[in-house]
């Protein structure tokens, strides 16, 4: 019996799949099978698929690999026409009341908010919104703000905020529009992010949302559009999916009954599941509605042929940056991985994300890619020796190339045009702050970009970018054909054509790392630490030994650090794909958020190199960790797509719930040894924030300064508070101390406008930073004794550092935060204060 196996190993088969056949037959071109799948768990090495015309609507995972000898092969038969569907039908349409053509019907499948997409006769539909967009069009219909009222925390990243804003023709009565999504670009609209409505009224919404910092908060003229309410849905070709009843309601872009057409509600996220396989060629094949999957431990696959259209949908994007992790597109990992002589259409984000090593993309075609506005491009590269080769690229929202941590990579002989359709600030090929270990950008033709903000442009190699080589592209009608942003790094540009002229050599000098150097002066002793790669590193909290962390570029990606006795330390924990470190206790706890394979942020906990995640609140996808105690409580603020942030309280291995002032949201920053935790809340109606104090599971409003807002970002061991608030009259944000049961005005430093209290020791001096909102340069403070000084006057003398920001204090006067330069270095930095 054993002979008769091993021979049979060594045989081939050719295998049969029609939408007529059986999965019990014996898969011969008389008696195929029915299923892709079926047959997917028996093919072996060696053997060859193939498929007859016709839709099959399934996720097809294959059960084994081929080898470099005996490749497995699946493959269109003849010229057919083959299909693997990410939709079903759906069916069983009622006539909803009214005079409109709506219909409604009962959806098995939802993939959640922001993920489900509806199909007629293969064409997506738009889901329902204000204002209205054709379908099919390349970018979506938005209504422009008028005028804003905002409460944002400075320039603090990272933190949540709501903004009131004035628009007109804005349909609906009172709150018609409380618990939509608002897509919106933010002040300089360099990537489009969601929020969600908390109120509305006449030609008013108030809504929530993640400020990013001072150059993306909600600015008069910027555009956005809402989806999420029945109330949307008022046009030919929208549909509304309402999940507390499962039904979608479609308006038929015919306004005919649905009965007539083939409508399809999206149902799978991936057509090809090719998880650790390998040598595999998948040929001529259609993929709708759903994309294909490898991973890491993915190589030697061969993609020839394919048209994929409406790959991914991904609408409700908090962060608007999102090129942390492969969430959209073809995903393309592992090595020696080939997709070639294809066409790609219809993505919400990436189009296809290229990481792993030594992966290739040749000779495809990849358009209409981003429609949400995000970071995300027609390719995404990440890994190393990876090659982008005779793509062609075009309409998608933001980059059409974007190089993120990628080494060694070659981009050539590309045609790229049309994009950054709805986003400012980016390229045709686009890369920040990367050392790319000489990447080579050459033979590219650019044509045809033009956006507002800071433009639109041919290769941008944007602050940090080190070691790339560009030549030889043809660059016509773009804003800035060759933008190197400072601080630029060993980058070699030559004999590029510009608008029909060439124009030789350019480069940027330098390294992108510098280590730590102490500066000895008579009233501080500055020590700049620094970072583990790129050129910038932020210190967030130092504790009582002297130790800091922060979060510092590496050249190729962003990790947590500790700097003790003089050593800069990663913390990076496994399985993330980026990570911060935002606090540290007298005991040496860190606290901190990583991002995890799927995208979303996750609070961590670092026990002497230990390190663990807590959950979520219930009903959330993502949290991070702001703050930690001597005890291992933690602090911190849990969120989902909705971006209704909850400040949470870690202890004993529970996540519990803060609550909130009244209203719909609260983060927490701070943390002492008592367990008090401090923050902000947004009170009832939800336009306005107030700092909070909790104890044992009571909150408390800590009020204002006379203004509408407040925010607690520091506790001491004897429970005095610091933060911002916003003051009477003209609408500048004061530091503030509350101790004693009232808040006192600290005020800001001399040629501010505003100023924020982040650090307080035991002995009452705090510490933060001052700045204007005009996005001038802000200047880190200290207040003690009664007295605001700006730290830069305590400086060394000729030192060529400015401190823009303090963020802890110790009770030893030592002080960390971040620093700048001329050169555009940007590292953390420890002062010491001599007396």
């Amino acid at each position: 019996m054993l002979e008769v196996l091993e021979s049979r190993l060594l045989l081939s088969h050719t295998w049969f799949v029609s939408t007529t056949g059986l999965d019990n037959n014996p898969g011969t071109l008389a008696q195929p099978f029915k299923t892709i799948q079926h047959v997917a768990g028996l093919a072996e090495p060696g053997d060859t698929v193939f498929i007859r015309g016709g839709t099959y609507r399934e996720t097809v995972t294959p059960a084994h690999s081929g080898t470099a000898a005996a490749p497995i092969t699946y493959s269109a038969y003849n010229s057919e026409v083959v299909t693997i569907d990410g939709a079903d039908i759906l069916s069983g349409w009622t006539k909803y009341p009214g005079s409109a053509p709506i219909y409604y019907a009962s959806q098995p499948v939802s993939l959640g908010d922001g993920n489900n997409q509806l199909f007629v006769n293969g064409t997506a539909m738009n889901e329902a919104q204000w204002p209205n967009t054709a379908v099919g069009a390349l970018k979506p219909a938005t209504a422009t703000i008028a005028a804003v009222s905002a409460s944002t925390l400075g320039t603090g990243n990272g933190n949540f905020s709501t903004a009131t804003i004035s628009v007109s023709g804005l349909p609906g009565g009172a709150n018609a529009w409380a618990g939509a999504t608002i897509h919106f670009g933010a002040g300089q609209s360099w990537v489009i992010q969601t929020g969600t409505v908390l109120s509305s009224g006449n030609g008013t919404l108030t809504f929530t949302y993640l400020h990013n910092d001072n150059y993306e908060t909600p600015t008069a003229g910027n555009k956005f559009y809402l989806t999420g309410k029945f109330l949307g849905l008022d046009a030919p070709g929208e549909w509304f999916h309402d999940s507390s009843t499962g039904r979608t309601y479609l308006w038929m872009p015919n306004s005919a009954s649905p009965t007539t057409a083939t409508v399809e509600t999206k149902a799978r996220q991936f057509a090809l599941d090719l998880d650790s396989r390998s040598y595999l060629n998948i040929r001529n094949i259609r993929i709708l509605g759903s994309s294909i999957e490898t991973n890491s431990a993915s190589s030697h696959l061969i993609m020839s042929g394919l048209a994929v259209s409406y790959v991914s949908q991904l609408m409700l994007n908090p962060h608007g940056w999102m090129n942390d992790a492969a969430t959209t597109g073809i995903l393309i990992e592992g090595n020696n991985n080939i997709l070639e002589n294809s066409t790609i259409s219809h993505s919400s984000g990436n189009g296809i994300y290229l990481g792993g090593t030594s992966n290739l993309v040749e000779s495809c075609t990849i358009d209409y890619t981003d429609y949400s506005g995000t970071d995300a491009a027609a390719i995404t590269m990440t890994g190393a020796n990876n090659l982008i080769l005779a793509n062609t690229i075009f309409d998608t929202g933001r980059d059409g190339i974007l190089d993120t941590d990628s080494t060694g990579a070659k981009i050539e002989n590309n045609t790229i045009y049309s994009i950054g359709l709805q986003t400012t600030d980016l390229g045709a090929i686009y890369d920040h702050g990367t050392d790319s270990h000489g990447t080579l950008i050459a033979y590219n033709k650019i044509s045809n970009i033009s956006t507002g903000g800071f433009g639109g442009d041919g290769v941008y190699l944007d602050n940090g970018s080190a070691d790339y080589v560009v030549h030889n592209n043809t660059i016509t009608n773009v804003q800035i054909p060759i933008k190197l942003n400072p601080p630029s790094y060993s980058n070699s540009v030559y004999s590029n054509t510009i608008n029909g002229k060439v124009v030789s050599g350019s480069s940027g000098g330098g390294s992108p790392a510098s280590g730590i150097a102490t500066y000895k002066g008579t009233h501080a002793t500055l020590t700049t630490l620094g970072s583990l790669g790129g050129f910038e590193s932020n210190g967030s909290a130092i504790n009582s030994s002297g130790q800091v962390v922060g979060a510092s570029l590496t050249g190729h990606s962003q990790a947590g650090f500790l700097e003790s006795k003089g050593v800069l330390s990663t913390i990076n924990p496994g399985g993330a794909i980026r990570s911060t470190a935002n606090a540290i206790s007298s005991t040496g706890l860190i606290a901190g958020t990583m991002v995890v394979a799927n995208g979303n942020y996750a609070a961590y906990l670092d026990t002497a190199g230990s390190i663990k995640t807590f959950g979520v609140l219930a009903g959330d996808t993502n949290s991070a960790a702001s703050a930690v105690n001597s005890a291992g409580q933690v602090a911190g603020v849990s969120y989902g797509v909705d971006s209704l942030a909850t400040a949470f309280f870690y202890s004993g291995g529970v996540t519990r719930s803060i609550g909130t002032l009244g209203g719909s949201i609260s983060q927490a920053f701070g943390i002492n040894d008592s367990g008090t935790v401090v923050g902000d809340s947004t009170i009832a109606g939800n336009a306005d924030e107030r700092a909070f104090a909790w104890t044992n599971g009571k909150i408390t409003n800590l009020g204002t300064l006379g203004g509408r807002s407040s925010y607690a970002m520091a506790v001491n061991t004897s429970g005095a508070i610091v933060g911002t608030s916003l003051v009477a009259g003209n609408g500048a944000f004061h530091a503030f101390l509350w101790v004693g049961g009232y808040m006192h005005d600290i005020g800001t430093l001399s040629g501010y406008k505003n100023a924020v209290a982040t650090g307080i020791d035991a002995a009452g001096s705090i510490v933060g930073y001052a700045y204007n909102t005009d996005t001038s340069q802000s200047h880190a403070f200290i207040y003690r004794n009664g007295k605001m000084t700006d730290l830069n006057s305590l400086l060394p003398a000729n030192t060529g550092w400015i401190l823009t920001t303090a963020t802890g204090i110790n009770n030893n006067l030592q002080i960390t935060g971040s620093a700048d330069s001329a050169s555009q270095r940007q590292p953390a930095y420890v002062l010491t204060l001599l007396g």
